[in-house]
């Protein structure tokens, strides 16, 4: 059996699903693949930050990379709002702000510069008699309020998904191959209950945006130009240990929080969203420098190193002696496009080789970066001649229930904080 989509994309994370969102909406004949529940692999990890280049700013610098994502949270925002490129609204906006805090003077030296010169998203000093729990009464630190929102990354799957279900669908990795053909590649499924069977799946142009999985499928293509790398973080949580802490009448043990704690570098010492789990108990989810630097560290270790900075970020709270706090980590992988001096790209990457036509790799490195890289895959199609069609094909990857290739409705990744596997202290 086969069937020839115009579009194939391989992988349903936040920036799999947009772009084939974007592209249903346009009429393309698309069809996106995962071998796991959608945004698994690296999305679901994201704190759900929709950043607008502060921290690229902050070394009073106007660099490509703040001024390219200054451009997003205006495209976010007006998908929130129902009146973007996607409709997006009752995707849960956790804050409609960040927060960012430091001792005097080291951020209020470039605070004008970047607000003036980088960033789309307003940039306030809050004074000190305005500021409100956890940083209420609080001396000696400065505390800013960036128009970045923070959304539940989980519903933003969830949601992308509806505007595109019928044409996503998850298989298991087993059952997949991707091959290199004349003019493309092709995937075949193979199926479970009778493995003679065989779906191929010939696009005219295939777009891969499966994050750390690019790389395997460049392998299996022949694409040799097309390198990733790879970002590790070891993240932390944080919860409370019953639901009951919430609706308690004195303040929570941990207060919402969603923002960063500055160091002396471009990169935030802490970041910190809040977040509810499944059973309503608060949960911090902790990244930043404590993230980065602490992948070489066992669980044990990067807790106890999270405990002590977020008493050293926030030493008024004294969160990392409370006895009645749970701690876990995660770990997550992120892929980027390659640079030879291992720097984060500045913006969405979309890379083809010479030797494998028709197959484009794409890491749109931020979550944030989501829209831009379907503009880059949209544009893609365009060079390729695609035209939409305006209808959708009766394809059998759309076909509701599981068939014999198992091609069976998709699924959406839980949260680490929600996952029977996270191991708590």
């Amino acid at each position: 059996m086969e069937t020839r989509p115009d579009i194939l994309i391989l992988g349903g994370g936040v920036a799999g699903l947009w772009t084939c969102a974007r592209m249903v909406a346009l009429g393309f004949d698309v069809l996106c693949l995962d071998t796991g529940p959608l945004g698994g692999t690296q999305s679901i990890g994201a704190q759900g930050i929709i950043h607008g280049g502060m921290k690229y700013a902050l070394t009073g610098e106007a660099s490509r990379a703040a001024n390219a994502i200054a451009l997003m949270p205006p495209i976010w925002t007006a998908c929130l709002a129902g009146t973007g490129e996607l409709d997006l609204s009752g995707v849960p906006v956790l804050s409609d702000h960040t927060l960012l805090w430091t001792t005097p003077g080291l951020f209020s030296r470039i605070a004008a510069f970047a607000a003036k010169n980088v960033l789309r998203t307003p940039v306030d000093s809050i004074p000190a008699s305005q500021r409100s729990a956890p940083f209420g009464g609080v001396p000696r630190i400065d505390v800013y309020r960036i128009g970045e929102p923070v959304l539940d990354v989980a519903a933003v799957l969830d949601r992308l998904l509806t505007l595109c279900r019928d044409r996503v669908r998850q298989i298991s990795a087993e059952s997949l191959r991707i091959e290199r053909i004349p003019g493309g590649c092709r995937a075949t499924i193979t199926g479970a209950a009778s493995p003679g069977e065989q779906l191929h799946i010939t696009p005219r142009i295939t777009i891969a945006l499966a994050g750390p999985g690019n790389q395997h499928i460049a392998t299996s293509v022949g694409a040799a130009s097309v390198r990733m790398q790879a970002r590790p973080l070891h993240m932390v949580m944080v919860r409370t240990q019953a639901a009951a802490a919430i609706a308690n009448t004195n303040a929570p043990a941990l207060p919402a929080i969603y923002g960063h704690c500055l160091a002396a570098s471009n990169l935030p010492r802490l970041t910190i969203t809040t977040s509810n789990d499944a059973e309503g108990r608060r949960i911090w989810y902790l990244g930043g420098q404590i993230a980065e630097a602490g992948v070489h560290r066992s669980p044990e270790q990067q807790i106890a190193a999270a405990k002590k900075e977020v008493d050293s970020c926030l030493p008024w709270l004294g969160i990392g002696t409370l006895p009645d706090l749970q701690w876990s980590t995660c770990r997550w992988d992120r892929a980027e496009g390659f640079r030879p001096d291992g720097t984060r790209p500045d913006e969405p990457v979309l890379l083809a080789d010479a030797a494998s036509p028709g197959v484009l790799f794409g890491w749109p490195t931020k979550l944030a970066f989501a829209p831009k890289m379907a503009e880059l895959a949209i544009a893609a199609a365009a060079a390729a001649n695609i035209i939409p069609a305006g209808i959708t094909p009766d394809l059998p990857l759309v076909q509701a229930a599981p068939g014999p290739f198992q091609l069976t409705a998709p699924t959406v990744a839980r949260a680490a904080w929600n996952s029977s596997g996270a191991i708590w202290q």
